[in-house]
């Protein structure tokens, strides 16, 4: 009786959710942000972005000490805005990368605003955050909102997913809830989630201006997941140990984690689909999952018939990843005769927004070309459906994407951003990202 009611219960929501989303389009404003498409940033922002990812990795594969030298060294040889607007992150927020003695908001605010007289837009973001936060002597909640609007106009996601959260709050800005959401949407889409986790935060402990909202917790952590939040992932588990609703959304993502990043979760992938399975889920994302790891077989034993009836359920249920697998299977000739013209059916729900639909339609116009007979390999193509894809957090499009950087498929060769992007797959659990990543970011040069 429950999973019947828990089921509707989390439908109505997810349907909710979809209509919110179809109207922040209205608060974006044209003057908003720099049109930049995700993973890439404007150009003045490549330096910081290439210096945070070689202290990201630095700290994660060697140590914080070993990152702490790294950054002492390069401030004292070439004090440059992208180190300097590091070394502002550390002076306030030291403690939270493992360098607490480091920690000096006087000094903070001095190179704070020199980085920011320099062009530093990073800079922006923190020192914004630490003036919000109480940090800086004698500067007002007026003047950090100040700074992180210029932030947005220089299209930093931190300030993007910080103003949208402060929208939501009521915090010395007007309450707009769909001018909320919207920024950060796009924050998460431009690689920062951080700002979804925020919201669901508000919406879970009663601080976001319409009160607590445990439902638009769930749904806002599990979109933070998509985005490949491990914050957005941490916070459905708990919350799963005593909600069933969230019991079944984490055991959901969890079979969609595996389902979408099956290299990776070889291991996992068996244990997360038992345990959805024996839930007995009428939930359409849940059928979803099970019939696509029934239809492979990675994880769970290929049962076709199976497959299809929760397909079909999750179909019926509003499922358009569902509509996807059953006409993924019938072009690959899954259990049935081909049919090429499947394709366009993909391509059709690729252009609408599916990030499923999307990926595979870039793969296939270079990696799976043989899928069908007389398709001829795009490299532009395959480039521009990848990309979309992986900027709506897709974990096989995010690798493929890094490949295409890396060899010049469909795109220019670009190593920052295939670095970054491996980098992301690492940190999603691909063992082979992380020196992958190592390798390509000794060839930028900031």
């Amino acid at each position: 009786m429950w999973v019947s009611i828990l089921t509707s219960s989390i439908c109505r929501l997810c349907r909710a959710i979809a209509v919110i989303c179809l109207l922040v389009g209205a608060a974006a404003r044209a003057d908003e942000s720099p049109d930049v498409s995700w993973p890439d940033v404007p150009p003045a922002q490549r330096a910081e972005m290439a210096f945070e990812l070689r202290m990201r990795v630095i700290c994660e594969t060697k140590s914080d000490a070993a990152g702490e030298k790294f950054l002492r060294q390069e401030f004292a040889r070439d004090p440059r805005p992208a180190v300097k607007a590091f070394m502002v992150r550390m002076y306030f927020y030291g403690k939270d990368w493992g360098m607490p003695l480091l920690v000096d908001a006087k000094r903070g605010r001095q190179l704070a605003e020199e980085a920011i007289a320099e062009g530093s837009a990073a800079a922006l973001d923190v020192y914004g955050r630490a003036i919000a936060e109480g940090l800086v002597e004698g500067k007002s909640r007026s003047e950090a909102i100040a700074f992180i609007r210029r932030g947005v106009e220089r299209g930093v996601p931190r300030c993007m997913a910080r103003l949208g959260w402060y929208h939501i709050l009521g915090w010395n800005v007007p309450v707009n809830i769909p001018r909320g959401i919207h920024l950060v949407r796009r924050a998460a889409e431009l690689g920062n989630p951080g700002g979804l986790v925020d919201i669901a935060a508000a919406y879970e402990e009663g601080t976001a201006a319409p009160g607590a909202s445990p439902p638009l917790a769930l749904e806002f952590y599990r979109q933070a997941w998509r985005f490949n939040s491990a914050k957005g992932r941490d916070a459905l588990k708990r919350l799963a140990a005593t909600n069933e609703n969230a019991k079944l959304l984490y055991a959901t993502e969890l079979a969609r984690t595996a389902n979408g990043g099956r290299w990776m979760m070889l291991k996992r992938g068996k244990e997360y689909l038992v345990a959805l399975e024996s839930m007995n889920p009428t939930f359409p994302d849940a059928m979803t999952e099970l019939g696509l790891a029934h239809a492979e077989g990675y994880y769970a034993k290929r049962d076709l018939p199976l497959a299809r009836k929760l397909l079909g359920a999750a179909v019926a249920g509003g499922s358009q990843d569902a509509r996807f697998v059953l006409a993924r299977l019938r072009l690959e000739g899954i259990g049935c005769t081909r049919e090429p013209a499947a394709l366009e059916e993909i391509h059709t729900m690729a252009d609408a927004g599916n990030v499923r639909a999307a990926g595979y339609y870039g793969y296939v116009h270079y990696w799976g070309a043989s899928v069908v007979a007389g398709l001829k390999r795009d490299e532009a193509t395959a480039f521009r459906y990848i990309r979309l894809a992986a900027q709506k957090g897709d974990l096989f499009a995010v690798h493929n994407l890094a490949v295409c950087y890396a060899n010049g498929v469909g795109t220019r060769e670009d190593y920052l951003l295939a670095a970054k992007l491996y980098w992301e797959s690492f940190e999603q659990g691909e063992s082979s990202g992380s020196e992958k990543a190592r390798r390509y970011l000794n060839f930028v040069k900031e």
